[in-house]
């Protein structure tokens, strides 16, 4: 059942301008039947207007890069408050997707940001927001977390949202998200969903000595203490950050 909402942005979608802002395309009725279709058959409302705002940002989503959501918006919005007072930050994202968390660092602090992802879509849609955007200090490079090639300096902080649902979590998803995005972006196949924090918190020879966050990670609702535990093994205090639905949602890591 799509609501009238729905409807109504559909409606506006097909009569927007195209991508590259040209004159509005008239309304074709054909084109709206497919896509209420669509909607109905499941695929999500973002894929199908192919965009999502992002705090200030309107970017481009395309399946299956993972779908930019409010509460991963929320942390990033507070850690941008946190640095805002710092310069020339040099910051290390790790799994990009759409661009969304590099993007915004980009924009609204004095920084620097190397951004990686293994996946060839997501690097092409996250370069494509950073041209629609005019964003220049970020750099969006194809890499592997686990075969990493080697950075022009380091880092002051290492910034992700990594996969880390747990396989028992996966199977009982919205068939919103488990049907259409990425699955390699979301599983982490192992009984905790903790093994991508354990490898970038092996990363920590790449940062600098600055005294700032270090790490700043988005999580699972049950995995604050998986996380907790992993900072305090590797001599960080570990600050846990909820979400307007009062869930976990997000880690920052200093050094004592």
């Amino acid at each position: 059942m799509i609501s009238k909402d729905e409807l109504r942005w559909i409606q506006q979608h097909c009569q927007t301008k195209n991508l590259f802002n040209r004159s509005p395309i008239p309304l074709s009725h054909t084109k709206l039947d497919r896509m209420i279709q669509r909607r109905s058959n499941g695929m999500p409302l973002q894929y199908l207007l192919k965009t999502q705002p992002f705090l200030s940002l309107e970017l481009y989503v395309r399946k299956p890069v993972l779908i930019p959501r409010w509460e991963t918006e929320q942390w990033t919005e507070t850690l941008i408050q946190r640095l805002d007072s710092q310069k020339q930050l040099r910051i290390l994202e790790i799994g990009t997707g759409s661009g969304c968390i590099g993007l915004s660092l980009s924009k609204y602090l004095d920084c620097h940001v190397i951004s990686i992802d293994q996946s060839p879509k997501a690097v092409k849609l996250a370069r494509l927001n950073q041209r629609k955007h005019n964003i220049t200090n970020i750099e969006i490079l194809e890499m592997d977390l686990f075969d990493l090639k080697p950075f022009p300096h380091q880092f002051d902080l290492i910034v992700s949202n990594p996969p880390y649902i747990p396989p028992s979590e996966y199977e009982s998803l919205d068939p919103q998200v488990k049907d259409w995005e990425d699955k390699a972006a979301l599983l982490s196949n192992d009984l905790h969903g903790i093994q991508f924090y354990e490898k970038i918190l092996s990363l920590k020879h790449l940062l600098t000595p600055r005294p700032i966050i270090k790490f700043a990670f988005e999580i699972g609702h049950l995995q604050a203490p998986h996380l907790s535990h992993l900072g305090q093994k590797h001599n960080y205090s570990v600050e846990i950050l909820n979400d307007y639905a009062k869930k976990t949602r997000a880690v920052f890591m200093t050094h004592h």
